[in-house]
């Protein structure tokens, strides 16, 4: 979830077990791991409560390797925290495209326990088993009621708007080990776009992780209502037959449904959201753990800084390292992107992408990273609208006018 931003002047009050300590970090994921070990690495005492701290990471989580943190790796002393990289990544719409970016997938129990590790030695963490239900905020004092959940839907994060999330990105995947497959194993497939025209897009993601071994994901990247997972798995043993893909062992199934379009948290509440629960899911692309990384560096940065300062003024600055007004504003700008998206079939989504991969590879890498800033948003969308042919243009400019308008001209 995410940790109090009141420094060393706000106790929290358990309701069950008691404990005065300055800093609670709700969940067990990747994000509460990350913020755990980044407090303790600058001195803050830490309560990480979660149904099973220990519980380890099913999902399959990605990111561009240039995005794992310095500063990270050096309190973790994790240098290398990918089971497996590749320098080759492509995108396939009607042709293949270079990213020139290295991309990696985390190996999930070493960072976990590289995270859980360094947080215990240094002697400033502590765990409990429990879920939070409530959260009672005082001048001086959280109580923390025990018992129900965390995550993107949290209730304990109050948002922008109440309106609940309706776009879902969903994917059903294949753990294998392939005979034969016309893919190379040196190569990342992003997104390989190619298939037959359907008003629902949905994409391949293929990752050889060497010997035969594969992971086959088909990917709905973003849908008012996510393809139902039965559908995507239809979708996906019809590409791989297609593809000539011959498959010796079954190994494993993955599967992923999260919403794209969850309200940004409102900002000042004393209760401080990471990861899913603080909407850092980028809304084109659905990539979040390198976000969460970054802002558990900035949160932790902030409460370390707080000792002098009263719980609303901790709060104040941790919500700007958090979600700064630029980075709110280029969130608009992103979210617009994705509402686009949503209109397009299987033709227009291969189109669309063969025209952003076009794009110098910085643009590109600003665009997908999720730390662009507005105006650097703003000159990639130009870049795209301007590269698009003329179909594909009409499809950019009929969202919102206002928001194109500000997107485009300033």
């Amino acid at each position: 979830m995410g940790a109090q931003a009141a420094g060393h002047r706000l106790p929290w009050i358990f309701r069950g077990p008691v404990s005065v300590i300055p800093a609670v970090v709700l969940g067990s994921g990747p994000a509460s791991w990350s913020l755990a070990a980044a407090l303790t690495d600058r001195g803050t005492d830490v309560l990480l409560i979660a149904p099973d701290p220990e519980a380890s990471w099913p999902q399959t989580y990605g990111m561009w390797t240039y995005q794992w943190p310095v500063a990270m790796a050096r309190q973790s002393g994790i240098a290398n925290p990918f089971s497996r990289w590749w320098d080759s990544v492509v995108v396939i719409g009607d042709r293949p495209h270079d990213v020139g970016r290295a991309y990696g997938v985390l190996a999930n129990e070493r960072v976990r326990l590289g995270f859980r590790a360094a947080a215990e030695l240094s002697g400033h963490l502590n765990t409990l088993p429990g879920a939070a239900l409530g959260v009672e905020v005082a001048d001086d004092a959280c109580v923390v009621k025990l018992f129900d959940g965390t995550g993107a839907n949290s209730k304990l994060v109050a948002r922008e708007t109440t309106a609940p999330s309706t776009v879902e990105q969903t994917a059903f995947g294949l753990k294998v080990r392939a005979r034969s497959t016309p893919l190379s194993e040196d190569t990342c497939v992003l997104m390989d776009w190619r298939g037959p025209k359907r008003r629902s897009a949905s994409f391949l993601y293929a990752l050889p992780f060497g010997g035969g071994r594969w992971l086959f994901e088909e990917t709905s990247l973003a849908r008012r209502v996510g393809l139902e997972l039965g559908e995507l798995e239809t979708r996906l043993r019809e590409r791989l037959d297609d593809l000539g893909v011959v498959i010796d062992e079954e190994e494993g199934t993955e599967s992923v449904s999260f919403p794209m379009d969850l309200p940004m948290p409102r900002v000042g509440q004393r209760v401080i959201p990471i990861g899913a629960a603080a909407a850092l899911l980028h809304p084109a692309t659905g990539y979040s753990v390198a976000a969460s990384f970054r802002s558990a560096l900035a949160l932790a940065d902030e409460v370390a800084d707080s000792t002098a300062l009263t719980a609303r003024e901790a709060t104040a600055r941790c919500w700007a390292a958090l979600w700064s007004t630029d980075r709110r504003k280029a969130r608009r700008l992103e979210s617009y992107g994705l509402d686009r998206l949503l209109t397009m079939d299987q033709s227009d989504t291969r189109q669309f992408f063969d025209t952003f991969f076009t794009l110098d590879q910085k643009q590109t890498a600003a665009y997908l990273g999720g730390e662009a800033g507005v105006a650097e948003l703003r000159r990639v969308m130009w870049s795209m609208f301007r590269k698009s042919p003329t179909r594909l243009q009409r499809r950019l400019a009929t969202g919102n006018p206002v928001v194109l308008a500000r997107s485009l001209l300033g």
